[in-house]
């Protein structure tokens, strides 16, 4: 454990995070609200925190296992929503991280009080009892997909079909890969901003910016940057974005002037970009049905200066009968997939 002091009013916190983080979506994005409620937000108690919180998303998988195994339920889903949250903090930390007898008191006592002011002292009591079964448990994979699974921190089905479809060999390359910390990156958003001065700004954070080689308004450094409190993020001259997802909308190639149709547009990102390319000139069309999610897409656009943008919260599908025919020059569609290639940055 890192040497920052841990103890019961940071150990309700992680309870809270993982949560709220099965409400909101991105889980950094839950971490962030609860960082900020309680004023934690790029203090060292916060890097600490982090580092827990996205261990024990990573490992959820495995932790829900051995839930399940203790509590004797075929489906944590099924337990109270705090009680679960306690539970997972408990697992993470117990069978995965080395913590002292202190932080171990804390986690029996003053979660259990915590979880039965949430909810009700019955909960409490019965986290209580379940937390001995957790201390004493002990992970023994049964076979070949749980051991990768405990080795990689991924989950057995998606370990399975990529055995089925890679053979052993590939498989286990793609999930060393998935578990490989890659560095920050972030969109300069050319409304506002050059490269150059981007680079320059985070080099007098203590950064190590490198442009990147495939899309040449993208920069990436080390972690960690506490974007609420960093300049540049605050003033909209960038956004957190990958070079994959930033690519797309230069290969979509809008021009200042046309009419686009972003499909599945929330929470913004590639909106804002191809507002930048068209350099604020012409009208988008932004679908989605994601409330939350489009209430960030509006934050984003406040944020960065975009102005030719009109959201409509309505499913795509239905873009022809509310726009009319043929009235797109460019239409892009980023519809939901699996996900699998953020696993390791966003578990």
């Amino acid at each position: 454990m890192p040497r920052v002091p841990i103890g019961s009013r940071e150990l309700r916190m992680l309870v809270e995070t993982v949560k709220l983080a099965e409400e909101i979506k991105p889980n950094q994005q839950a971490k962030r609200i609860v960082f900020r409620k309680h004023r934690i937000l790029g203090t060292d108690v916060d890097r600490v925190l982090t580092a827990i919180f996205y261990n024990a998303m990573r490992r959820l998988g495995i932790i829900d296992k051995v839930i399940s195994d203790a509590t004797k339920v075929p489906n944590v889903l099924i337990l109270d929503p705090w009680l679960r949250a306690a539970l997972r903090v408990v697992t993470n930390l117990l069978l995965f991280d080395r913590i002292s007898d202190k932080l171990k008191r804390f986690l029996k006592w003053k979660i259990a009080d915590y979880i039965s002011v949430m909810t009700h002292p019955y909960v409490g009591m019965y986290y209580w009892r379940v937390f001995d079964e957790i201390e004493k448990y002990e992970t023994k994979p049964k076979n070949k997909d749980e051991e990768l699974e405990l080795k990689y921190l991924l989950p057995s089905w998606f370990i399975s079909k990529m055995r089925s479809l890679l053979g052993d060999s590939e498989a286990e390359e793609l999930f060393k890969a998935l578990n490989t910390r890659l560095p920050i990156s972030v969109r300069v958003n050319t409304l506002k901003a050059s490269v150059e001065e981007v680079a320059g700004e985070l080099r007098k954070l203590g950064k190590n910016p490198m442009v990147s080689s495939y899309v040449p308004v993208v920069v990436k450094f080390d972690r960690p940057l506490d974007f609420d409190n960093t300049r540049i993020y605050k003033k909209g001259k960038v956004v957190i974005q990958e070079e994959a997802a930033a690519a797309a909308s230069i290969l979509l190639n809008p021009k200042p002037g046309e009419t686009v149709v972003d499909m599945c547009a929330a929470s913004g990102g590639k909106t804002t970009h191809i507002a930048e390319l068209m350099k604020n000139r012409g009208i988008i069309y932004a679908f989605d049905i994601d409330k939350y999610r489009i209430r960030r897409m509006k934050e984003l656009i406040r944020r960065t200066g975009v102005r030719i943008v009109k959201i409509f919260k309505e499913d795509a599908n239905r873009a022809p009968e509310i726009l009319g025919e043929e009235v797109a020059d460019k239409v892009m569609l980023d519809a939901p997939c699996t996900a699998s290639g953020t696993i390791m940055k966003k578990p």
